[in-house]
């Protein structure tokens, strides 16, 4: 194999040497340069031949000494005949041989192919050249010779009969017309010939050219050396005569060799011309019909055939299945051996079909043969681009996913002796993607298009996968999802620069079911997740800013469908890139945080957050009219008239005592601290997670505005503001003019460019100008559901009438608040404010050691419901001033009690009561920041600026 790879190393550098040539030539070439190439051409077939001949050796070998169970251990005892002759024959070194030896013959004689019409020339210039030289070298042989022997007689007329046969026409033309204008050869009478015969000197020229040495014609012969050489050869007849006379010259081994031998009278110059000859001209057959030649040297049609394992097989098989079949056998061990080295030789056994459906077409002339091989070939080739994809998109993937598998991740793990590697490099690009001209059975197949076809189905599975894998999944897997989406974007990116794929968003618009439907698959399960899972069985931590699964559950546990089992190339690539993401990805669900936000707003876009946004208000506004206002209606029923405030001489004790018997329905209220903190929890867990979403989508916009801001020009300054009258900052703007997207895309772009980069800077200086707040949206579209009439019925004087009352306000009135110079009911415990105080006073009173507490079951959401709804009604400042809590924490931090007389620790219930506090300011600062509360006094004051006095100096 080594002598053959060395052969082939120097044959195709010589050969792509005289390609370059040939492709810059502009002149005609030499007679060094035509030789030249006669040689290459016949080293090529010589080459081609042999490899041809050690293959078709190979196979016939193989098929005479079939493997068994004992040479292979793979071999099954009932295999057939012919399974055993190939599928099971060849090792895989000798697979890889053959491989490699196929290659080379069809690499080569497609090089050859290439500059056929170059070869054919110079072989037909070189082959007129030697013949004409040696008729030359026998015409000075002859000028020399003066003998009238017998044997230089019989010689002369041998080459007399050479230059006649292979003469030029226009050797004879001149020859004829010599002759007729001398009237006879160098004597002037008639002259005694060959035989005894007197024949004339005109008789001869016109009946025999072989009257003497001085004939005209070997003087004609003389003068063809001054002549431009033809692009013609001899015949096939022409070639066998003079072989003939050359043999009938110097063969002794023939029985008439001592009587016509003539070795004796050439000179040894002579007989190595015609030695050399004779064996260059053995060739000149061949050479002269190169294309036949060379297409019959690199028939390999054999390696198909198997009619006589059919005929044994007695009729059970009508065809054998490609397993069997050595094209197939050769390719699908290119394909599972991940060879790079063989991945250039994939599409060459597939040429052997090509030589099959030659064989059966011309040679055997049979059309049912040729159907089989044409089945079978469109079969292997399906598969080929079946297996061939597929392995490609794995490739791919695989270096997708190493490239973004997290460098950290990666470092750590080498350290506790663990190394995933990055995939093997294959030659894809440069061997098969780019193929779209693969001749097969005379049809001419776009490869890159159908793998294009089949890659373009394999992200688009890899993207349903993906999104059906977070369908199947809480709200916590939004960050797999959209590095899963991340990793076939890069993936597809390089892809795309090898073949023609869909463009990466209209297939994942496609997958997420935006095409048919305003509503996205990812945005469905966000809002999904989001009301009957998050908000009903997660509490929210102020501290982590996280939400985590409540221990105490009220809601019903949400039922997911199972993930279907899914190959591993279509999440990550492989088994091991699929356990480090799993590994890296169960570090994200045990809580719902900043990266999930962040991943959904980066996923969904302002047309999926407006959506759901649309969805939870109308969630929230039924959660607040149908269910909250109701409980607040009854535990304000059960709330007394008034509660007094604490008087100077009150301790915490006595307090505490008061609250507790004046709330005491209110501690009785069974569903106090089961569905009301539910229905609580549910509120502030949405208002929290809205919270959590602007933030998020601020964050984007704000990436978003900066990376724009080189492109987009400086607002123009308001009215009265100087200008910026340095010369230096005008320049430096000037320089940025030339930066903006808009003065580009009018200046170079198209219309339709135009329009886009317009519509865009559009977009962005509205969000830079309008400073839209989504959360600040929502905290009004509550107001309006707060402030929305509750019509109750009442009694009358024996008349039921429907007389609207706001169980927020505790008034007949509707949405409105007292003014400030109006008194206060400080002691009256109608409104809102005064209920909800109650409510935090209640579950903030410890009970037991081993109870859960509200912060365990329902968490910080339960505070933000009450403080949203106390700031959006305008009751901020006098819960602050009335609150239960505050005024019992000041007494208890100014006594130090720690028991009541009924057992209670008052120090727990104001630790508890001091963090709820601190939380409720907080959350009041956080609300005040989006909202103007209408009870916040306004401290803006108008000062009069005067300037300072002047004296005129003296």
């Amino acid at each position: 194999m080594n002598r053959f790879l060395n052969e082939y190393t120097s044959l195709t550098a010589d050969l792509a040497w005289h390609t370059n040539i040939a492709v810059t030539r502009t002149s005609e070439r030499s007679v060094a340069e035509n030789r030249e190439l006669y040689d290459l051409a016949l080293r090529g077939l010589q080459c081609l031949s042999s490899w041809s001949v050690q293959v078709l050796d190979t196979f016939t070998w193989k098929l005479a000494h079939c493997a068994d169970e004992h040479t292979n251990r793979e071999c099954p005892s009932d295999a057939e005949n012919y399974e055993r002759a190939t599928r099971y024959n060849y090792s895989s070194e000798e697979r890889c041989a053959l491989i490699r030896l196929v290659t080379m013959i069809k690499s080569v004689q497609t090089q050859l192919l290439r500059l056929e019409t170059n070869y054919s020339e110079a072989i037909r210039r070189s082959v007129y050249l030697d013949l004409h030289g040696l008729l030359n070298h026998f015409h000075n042989l002859l000028a020399k010779a003066n003998s009238k022997k017998k044997d230089k007689i019989k010689l002369n007329r041998l080459v007399h009969a050479l230059q006649a046969t292979c003469a030029d026409q226009t050797m004879v033309d001149a020859v004829e017309a010599d002759l007729i204008m001398t009237g006879s050869s160098s004597s002037g009478g008639g002259k005694s010939g060959w035989g005894g015969r007197s024949v004339s000197s005109k008789a001869s020229a016109q009946n025999s050219l072989t009257s003497s040495s001085n004939s005209t014609l070997a003087k004609a012969a003389a003068s063809m050396s001054g002549t431009p050489m033809r692009r013609v050869g001899p015949s096939s007849t022409q070639l066998y005569l003079v072989r003939t006379i050359l043999e009938l010259m110097i063969d002794q081994a023939s029985p008439a060799a001592k009587y016509h031998s003539l070795r004796k009278e050439l000179d040894s110059s002579t007989m190595t011309a015609i030695e050399v000859f004779l064996k260059n001209s053995f060739y000149w057959p061949y050479l002269l019909n190169f294309s036949e030649t060379l297409v019959k040297c690199c028939d390999l049609s054999q390696l198909w055939y198997r009619e006589f394992f059919l005929e044994i097989a007695n009729g059970t098989r009508i065809q054998f299945p490609i397993e069997m079949s050595l094209p197939w056998i050769l390719t699908d061990h290119i394909l599972e051996t991940h060879d790079p080295a063989l991945m250039e030789s994939l599409l060459y056994p597939l040429d052997l079909y090509n030589d099959a459906a030659d064989c059966a077409l011309n040679r055997f002339r049979r059309r049912f043969l040729f159907d089989e091989i044409e089945a079978e070939a469109n079969l292997v080739f399906d598969q080929l681009v079946y297996k061939l994809s597929d392995q490609l998109f794995r490739y791919y993937k695989q270096y997708a996913a190493s490239i973004l598998l997290d460098k950290r991740f990666r470092a750590e793990a080498q350290k506790a002796g663990w190394r995933e590697p990055y995939p093997q490099p294959n030659r894809y690009s440069s061997a098969l993607i780019r193929q779209r001209n693969v001749q097969l059975l005379g049809r001419s197949i776009d490869l890159s298009c159908l793998l294009s076809q089949r890659i373009n189905k394999a992200i688009m599975k890899s993207l349903e996968e993906a999104i059906q894998r977070f369908q199947c999944s809480d709200i916590t897997g939004v960050v797999e999802l959209e590095a899963l989406i991340e990793c076939n974007r890069l993936c597809h990116r390089m892809l795309s620069e090898h073949l023609d794929l869909d463009d990466f968003d209209d297939m994942l618009q496609e997958a997420n079911n935006l095409v048919t439907s305003p509503l996205s698959k990812i945005a469905f399960h966000v809002f999904w997740e989001v009301t009957w899972d998050l908000v009903k069985n997660y509490c929210y931590n102020g501290s982590t800013n996280r939400f985590v699964q409540t221990k105490f559950a009220l809601a019903e546990t949400l039922e997911r469908e199972k993930p279907q089992l899914c190959p591993p190339e279509y999440l990550w690539g492989s088994k091991s890139l699929n356990s480090c993401y799993e590994a890296i990805f169960q570090l994200y669900r045990g809580f719902i945080g900043t990266p999930h936000f962040s991943a959904i707003c980066r996923l969904l876009g302002y047309q999926g957050i407006f959506i759901i946004f649309i969805e939870i208000m109308k969630f929230c506004k039924s959660l607040i009219n149908q269910t909250i206002k109701e409980y607040v209606r009854r535990i304000g029923s059960m709330m007394p008239k008034s509660v007094s405030l604490p008087g100077p001489t009150a301790n915490s004790e006595i307090q505490y005592a008061l609250y507790s018997l004046s709330l005491q329905r209110v501690y009785q209220y069974s569903d106090l601290r089961t569905n009301v903190c539910q229905n609580f929890r549910e509120l502030g867990n949405i208002i929290i997670f809205c919270l959590q979403m602007e933030k998020c989508l601020t964050t984007e916009d704000l990436c978003d505005l900066k990376h724009a801001d080189a492109f987009i020009r400086k607002p123009p300054a308001a009215t009265g503001e100087r200008s910026n009258t340095d010369p230096k900052i005008r320049d430096q703007q000037n320089r940025l003019d030339a930066l903006n997207i808009s003065k580009v895309a009018s200046t170079v772009g198209s219309a339709e460019l135009v329009e886009l980069t317009d519509g865009n800077v559009v977009l962005t200086r509205e969000r830079l100008c309008c400073g839209l707040v989504l959360f600040e949206q929502l905290l009004h579209r509550i107001r309006d559901f707060l402030n929305e009439e509750d019509p109750q019925p009442v009694v009358m004087n024996g008349i039921a009438r429907q007389v609207p009352r706001n169980v927020w306000y505790g008034s007949e009135a509707c949405g409105t608040t007292v003014d400030a110079d109006e008194l206060i009911e400080i002691e009256g415990c109608t409104q809102f404010h005064r209920v909800w105080s109650a409510i935090q006073f209640v579950f903030s009173t410890p009970f037991g050691e081993n109870e859960y507490t509200v912060e365990e079951m329902f968490g910080d959401g339960l505070n933000w419901a009450g403080c949203t709804l106390i700031t959006l009604l305008g009751q901020q400042r006098r819960f602050e001033m009335l609150d239960f809590g505050t005024h019992f924490l000041k007494l208890q931090r100014n006594d130090k009690k720690d028991t009541s007389k009924e057992g209670v620790c008052l120090a727990r219930l104001a630790t508890r009561l001091s963090r709820f506090s601190v939380l409720n300011r907080q959350i009041f600062a956080i609300l005040n920041n989006y909202l103007h509360p209408i009870d916040k006094p306004d401290n803006q004051a108008n000062v009069r600026h005067f300037p300072p006095p002047q004296w005129p100096r003296a």
